[in-house]
């Protein structure tokens, strides 16, 4: 399995090799939208589109659990989905979500 995670072959092998931190990515979010770690795992109002980016990242980029995320988020389990969900349909919508998640998507590959 390791050398097909290797391999340049596989269109999909970010997904099988996740290996982002989830501090990293709460902090490289945190950083990108000048809030403090802390304040975007507890948010319930502003900055709550930080906090479903990072919840999506996360959800992405580590192999983690949504119950795992979700404990981290001190949200449920199906408030991760939804929240990817969500910035997914934002990424649709709004070039600018997109441009951003893809910025901090980038920070993670290679």
């Amino acid at each position: 399995m390791k050398l097909q995670v290797e391999s340049e072959d596989i269109s999909y092998r970010k997904v099988i090799s996740k290996n982002a931190d989830i501090e990293e990515i709460v902090e490289a979010v945190a950083g990108k939208y000048g809030k403090g770690a802390e304040e975007i795992y507890r948010a319930k109002k502003k900055p709550l589109l930080a906090k479903k980016i990072a919840v999506y990242l996360s959800k992405r980029l580590t192999g983690l659990t949504n119950k795992e995320i979700g404990d981290r988020f001190m949200i449920s389990y199906s408030a991760v989905s939804k929240a990817a969900k969500d910035i997914e349909r934002l990424m649709e919508e709004n070039r600018g979500v997109k441009k951003s998640v893809e910025v901090l998507v980038s920070h993670f590959k290679g």
